[in-house]
């Protein structure tokens, strides 16, 4: 661990000058060891074996770098930063913190099971904390899979999912976004970084450019909705069932929202009916369902 307490008051073991002492852990209150060397990032350890939720006694160099390095980074560009912060409330101690944007940032590198990623995550939430994982090189190496998407990728609009890496083997940063599975492939897209704020301000400001495609999806949905009209008109048969399923639900078919548009929806499995309907029907079934809970809450 990089903090610890002497004469009631935390210091950080690279601050540690002369003969200070002696330490406890913020935690546990049990003695520690101040330890640092020609090749050991300065920090402390437990004397004994203790029980202690808060830390760990075989955290690698890499991950004491890697806290450093978000410390020393968005320090720099006048952010306020604590690092090690135990969170008593929830048992848990927050790699990084950052308390003015309430967001945690956990550097994560060894394995560990979703059912943990999950249970941290959700202690931090009920604190009101966001929660950021950054994956260190064990994870880095790794084959980019499902299940790592479904552990640690979080969803921004216009990012869509993304995942960030921190190398501190070669003290760089990769952002991994537009995640997203095509034919049983991890599809992605990758940007490199020198610097965590320069990771967090390209999450920031990007927008998704508009294709070739987008704008041909644009003209697709122009026509989709003319022939919806037009088949009411002239009453064909193409959309009569799901027409008369929304006059039940005093909906009305061609105002459906523009999610029922959308072309996220290809490659799913061929429906009875077109993906159109398929999606409507989904969505008055959420109608329903909505209605029914403020009923029952009223």
């Amino acid at each position: 661990m990089l903090v610890a307490m002497a004469n009631n008051k935390l210091i950080m073991a690279s601050a540690v000058m002369g003969d200070v002492g002696p330490f406890i852990c913020p935690c546990c209150r049990l003695p520690v060891i101040y330890k640092h060397g020609n090749y050991r990032i300065p920090h402390f350890s437990h004397k004994a074996k203790a029980n202690c939720f808060g830390f760990s006694e075989n955290e690698s160099q890499s991950h004491l770098k890697g806290k450093l390095t978000f410390q020393r980074q968005l320090t720099a560009i006048g952010c306020h930063v604590e690092i090690e912060v135990t969170m008593a409330a929830i048992e848990q101690r927050a790699d990084v913190f950052l308390p003015d944007d309430r967001v945690v940032l956990e550097y994560q590198c060894s394995p560990i099971s979703f059912t943990e990623i999950h249970r941290r995550t959700v202690n931090y939430h009920q604190l009101d904390n966001d929660v950021i994982w950054i994956l260190g090189d064990y994870h880095r190496a790794k084959a980019l899979r499902s299940e790592m998407v479904a552990k640690f990728a979080k969803f921004q609009a216009q990012l869509g999912f993304y995942i960030i890496f921190y190398s501190a083997v070669n003290d760089q940063f990769w952002l991994f976004y537009q995640l997203k599975e095509v034919a049983g492939k991890i599809e992605r897209q990758t940007r490199q970084f020198e610097t965590l704020p320069k990771v967090l301000d390209f999450m920031k400001h990007y927008r998704q450019p508009t294709t070739k495609s987008q704008i041909q999806n644009k003209v697709s949905l122009l026509n989709q909705l003319r022939r919806i009209q037009q088949s009411n008109v002239l009453r064909n048969n193409t959309y009569r069932d799901m027409v008369a399923a929304c006059y039940q639900s005093g909906k009305l078919f061609v105002g459906c929202p523009m999610v029922c548009h959308d072309k996220w929806w290809i490659g799913t499995p061929v429906f009875k009916q077109s993906i159109l309907c398929w999606k409507v029907w989904i969505v008055l079934e959420l109608f329903e369902r909505r209605e029914v809970m403020c009923l029952i809450n009223s």
